[in-house]
Parts: structure tokens; C-alpha cells; sequence
């Protein structure tokens, strides 16, 4: 995979809240994608989250197309 496709690639996943950059070369996936351990711990991080990064916000659908096109703007 050409470096431009995974940027790209990367970028659309950040774009719908799907990751997050950590730093160059270090993505973190959203806590509501990650594996756990025990249902308590996937709890805990999810309350711990932002409610507007959260997946299941009402929101989502309509804030991603706000980022798309910030984004491309």
C-alpha cells in the first residue's frame, strides 16, 4: 500500500471518529471499536469518553459530514 492510500485511508478513520492520532505512526482505536478484557472495563472506558467522540451519539452521522467537509474545504 502506496504511503498517500494509508494517509488517506487514516485520515477518512479519523474523520469519523473512528481513531485517533497519538502521534506520527501511532493511531489509538475509539474506546466503543477496542477489546476488553471484561464488559466492566469496556463500560468504564466508554463512560470515560467525550459524549460527543461516543458512536452512538445522535449527532454522529451529521457530524461527520461537518468534518468531511471542514475537512475539504
Amino acid at each position: 500500500m502506496r504511503r498517500s492510500a494509508r494517509s488517506n485511508a487514516l485520515r477518512e478513520l479519523e474523520l469519523a471518529r473512528l481513531v485517533k492520532k497519538v502521534r506520527n505512526g501511532v493511531c489509538q482505536v475509539n474506546p466503543m471499536l477496542a477489546g476488553y478484557t471484561s464488559p466492566t472495563d469496556a463500560l468504564a472506558a466508554v463512560k470515560a469518553m467525550p459524549k460527543a467522540d461516543r458512536l452512538d451519539n445522535k449527532n454522529y452521522v451529521a457530524n461527520y459530514h461537518k468534518a468531511v467537509a471542514a475537512y475539504q474545504d
